[in-house]
């Protein structure tokens, strides 16, 4: 039953359900309390709302900050904030606004309406040109030029209201009622015509859509008609005849009112012909001459009006061909541009840019003959080309040297830069960049003989660094260590070089070469300290002896071509295999404490002679002595739980059924190796108690047995009782 479906929902989630007790609270003291209870409690009321009515504001004003939308778009809202959000939503809906900048209508308060009205009303009288505008007070002049001329582009070179304005929404809009006018019943309506100006995605108001339609009506104004309830009338009857409901039209009276086209058919040609004529831009000729190729196929050409219809189309083909040209030389630019981008030519950009600056002058030497809008679209993007121009300006210069130092390769060169790209410079009034190409070019060519020198060796140490590839890569150390001594020997070279030739890419490589050396001297120090720290490592259970093993294995493949290092290696890898099997035979649980003491003994002496301390950094009194505080500790603490388990499961063993009471006696009087001398006379004392148990329970404990026993054995049981 609503007059309208939500655009955008907001979730409030009353979890905690303080929102809703606060509403049930207002609902029950504004709706239910009777005048005996208000009389009675006085203030108390009142102040309790007041508190409740704080609640609700406060949990709504949080809820709402949760952020859970909800609207009809498939995809979400990007904004956060609710303010944003609605905006977000309105630029998705309203997706060609009808612009309105008409000051005023921001306040409450304030004269627009009236200045609008009053627009609006001489509009429809076809009273209403850039003249009268100009006469008007100074609030009223200033809105109707910002609103009218400066942005919907009404008035015409002679002052007059326009057929079709300037503004491609607002020229695109009488086109199509035009259109409706001029087919089948040639009516249209103004209600549905309000109504769609409000709607999306234009998204007009009261306001700004009556002052649109006026603006349609005011050159048309001799040859429309007002049909209102089957009673035609004039335009300027229609107005006296309630038009406006207070400041604005009345869209509710307006639903069965249409706009008549009157006169003939040639009326059609007359319009468009004076469009044509008043058409300023190449563009605007061009659309005039389309849509006169559509209207020929409907309505012949009168023949008083043929003489015009054929000089107009010989402006037209003028203007195809100016466009065309003008096309070419814009894709030639752009083309340049997008070259000098693919292939990081700052030259090819600068080139395009100059001849895009050059067609911008042009085309506004040649105003109104080019679109304003299309102007500054081009000179937009020469400025951002300007900057990216001088953003890169610095990096890009310091890489421009002769290919050679043969004389003409210096020749092309030198023209290349100062004349050509000299001359783009200028064009696009980089001064400031033109002097710093002259001065880099004049200690280019001064030594260009050391340039030429410093350029090889440059290319040599960047052929080197290619085929060095990622020094992160090399574990080697001896690979390392050569390729140490070639860089060191590089790096000499290149600062002796740095000192003789202003070149940019000797700090370049400089820095590759010093960067790609220190990474191979970390790489050596990094692996030499992991040796190193192998002395350091201690071995106090299997997660040692694997990680040791590991990085051990690692260092024999880093070491590979250092014999001295790998020999150190091999014996650590030895001793640390003897010292893994030890540590899998201790940590049996399968042994007894004397048989793991005993194997304990026999396992160091077997060690101390394959292991000599002073090759290894494990000495095998050390090594086995925390296996056995290790694996001693794990035993206990096995020793520990099954006591434990089995202490816990006897708690109630005075009540326990005869059957449990069975199980348990099985699983207490096997206890495993682990088990320390202390744990096994608690476990003395667990199966005396569980046999107390069943001792007392002898009948159902038989019972349990019976049951025990195999089906042989059952029978046989029965027939000694039956014997008995």
């Amino acid at each position: 039953g609503v007059p309208g479906l939500p655009i955008l929902v907001v979730l409030l989630s009353d979890e905690d359900g303080i929102l809703g007790q606060a509403l049930a609270e207002l609902a029950v003291l504004e709706e239910s309390v009777s005048e005996e209870d208000r009389l009675r409690f006085g203030n108390l009321i009142p102040a309790h709302v007041e508190r409740q009515r704080a609640v609700v504001r406060d949990k709504v004003d949080s809820m709402i900050k949760q952020r859970r939308y909800v609207t009809s778009f498939k995809e979400g809202i990007e904004a956060k904030r609710l303010g944003r959000a609605g905006s977000e939503l309105f630029a998705r809906i309203y997706r060609s606004p009808v612009t309105f900048p008409f000051d005023g209508f921001s306040t409450a308060r304030g004269n627009a309406a009236d200045s609008c009205q009053e627009l609006t009303r001489e509009l429809l009288l076809g009273r209403l040109d850039y003249d009268a505008v100009m006469g008007k007070p100074v609030k009223v002049k200033n809105r109707a030029v910002t609103v009218l001329n400066d942005c919907w582009g009404v008035f015409g070179r002679n002052g007059r209201v326009l057929t079709r304005p300037r503004l491609p929404l607002v020229r695109n809009l009488t086109t199509k009622w035009d259109e409706v006018l001029a087919s089948g019943e040639r009516r249209l309506s103004v209600g549905q015509v309000l109504q769609e100006l409000c709607l999306p995605p234009y998204g007009a108001n009261i306001a700004s859509a009556g002052l649109l339609l006026a603006t349609f009506i005011a050159p048309r104004v001799e040859r429309l008609m007002v049909v209102r309830d089957g009673q035609r009338c004039a335009v300027s009857q229609w107005l006296q005849d309630g038009l406006f409901r207070g400041k604005f039209i009345d869209f509710k009276a307006q639903r069965d009112v249409d706009l008549v086209a009157i006169g003939e058919e040639s009326s059609e040609w007359d319009t468009l012909l004076g469009e044509w004529e008043q058409a300023e831009s190449y563009a605007a000729r061009i659309d005039c001459q389309k849509r006169a190729h559509a209207l020929k196929e409907r309505v012949p050409v009168p023949p008083i009006l043929q003489f015009r219809v054929v000089h107009l189309e010989e402006q037209a083909q003028s203007a195809v061909v100016v466009i065309r040209g003008m096309e070419e030389k814009q894709n030639s630019a752009f083309g340049k541009i997008e070259d000098g981008y693919e292939r990081r030519r700052l030259d090819r950009i600068l080139w395009g840019a100059a001849q895009l600056q050059e067609l911008c002058d042009q085309m506004r030497s040649e105003a109104p003959l080019w679109d304003e809008r299309e102007v500054e679209l081009m000179q937009r993007r020469v400025d951002q080309e300007r900057q990216a121009i001088v953003q890169d300006f610095a990096a890009w210069i310091r890489r421009q040297t002769p290919e050679n130092d043969r004389p003409d390769t210096v020749g092309n060169f030198k023209h290349r830069m100062l004349h050509l790209t000299g001359s783009n410079l200028k064009r696009l009034g980089l001064h400031a960049e033109f002097e710093a190409l002259e001065q880099h070019v004049r200690q280019v060519l001064k030594n260009v003989e050391t340039v030429a020198e410093a350029r090889e060796l440059v290319r040599t140490v960047r052929s080197w660094l290619t085929t060095l590839g990622d020094v992160r890569s090399l574990v080697r150390v001896a690979e390392s260590r050569a390729l140490l001594d070639v860089g060191r020997d590089f790096a000499r070279k290149l600062q002796g070089m740095a000192q003789r030739a202003p070149v940019p890419e000797l700090n370049e490589v400089r820095v590759q070469l010093s960067g790609a050396l220190r990474a191979i001297r970390d790489g050596v120090e990094k692996t030499v300290k992991r040796a190193g720290y192998l002395w350091k490592m201690k071995l106090r259970g299997a997660h040692d002896l694997e990680a040791c093993l590991e990085e051990i294995d690692s260092l024999v493949v880093a070491f590979e071509g250092c014999e001295n290092d790998l020999r150190d290696l091999h014996v650590m890898r030895r001793a640390l295999r003897v010292y893994q099997d030890d540590y899998k035979r201790l940590a049996d649980d399968r042994l007894t404490w004397d048989e793991f003491e005993r194997l304990a003994g026999d396992l160091l002496k077997d060690a101390s002679e394959l292991i000599n301390e002073n090759d290894v950094p494990w000495a095998p009194a050390e090594v086995l002595g925390a296996f056995v505080d290790c694996i001693s500790k794990n035993r206990r603490r096995a020793s520990t739980e099954w006591i434990g388990a089995i202490e816990q499961a006897s708690t109630n063993v005075e009540s326990m059924p005869a059957a449990e009471a069975r199980r348990l006696l099985e699983r207490a009087s096997t206890p495993p190796g682990v088990v320390t001398e202390p744990h096994r006379n608690r476990q003395q004392k667990v199966v005396k108690n569980i046999r107390k148990r069943l001792g007392a329970l002898k009948l159902e404990w038989l019972v349990e047995e019976f049951k025990g026993l195999s089906n042989t054995l059952r029978k046989e049981f029965l027939r000694i009782v039956e014997n008995l």
